[in-house]
């Protein structure tokens, strides 16, 4: 039998799949719907607020999945949409207090599952793990 190794891409990949699949079952156990997470979060790092179009991007979603998903945020309160200061053909999608409420219970679910994910490994192997990591995505992004 030909055992071939799989490649590292496909090792991230799975890793990330399953990462999700633990994070969308603890979000469930706090009655979370985990769709909203990482578009809270990336709003909770910027409290001034976005542009719909950089939610997408920043996501790497399809603008009308973030519409969507936006809609439905917003009808229960946990984001406001404002007119941009700057450009009137944009709008500012910023965080309620109940959003950022939100954005502590979503925390807390990534730190649960992150916990059980990095048991068992030494502060050292995490160290270098993340190096690794990093060298990897900026080769990435440097292209060819």
């Amino acid at each position: 039998m030909n055992k071939e190794k799989i490649p590292y891409g496909a090792s991230l990949n799975h890793m990330n799949k399953t990462f999700k699949c633990a994070f969308k079952e603890e979000a469930a156990r706090h009655n979370i719907n985990a769709t909203y997470a990482n578009i809270v979060m990336t709003l909770s790092w910027h409290p001034e607020g976005l542009p719909q179009n950089d939610i997408a991007e920043r996501n790497h979603l399809a603008a009308p999945t973030v519409s969507l998903t936006l809609k439905q945020m917003e009808s229960l309160g946990y984001i406001t949409r404002q007119p941009s200061d700057n450009d009137n053909r944009k709008t500012i999608v910023v965080l309620t207090e109940l959003g950022y409420e939100l954005d502590e219970k979503i925390k807390e679910c990534f730190r649960i599952v992150e916990s059980r994910m990095i048991k068992n490994i030494s502060k050292e192997d995490l160290a270098h793990f993340e190096r690794v990591l990093e060298m990897m995505k900026s080769n990435l992004q440097e292209g060819e």
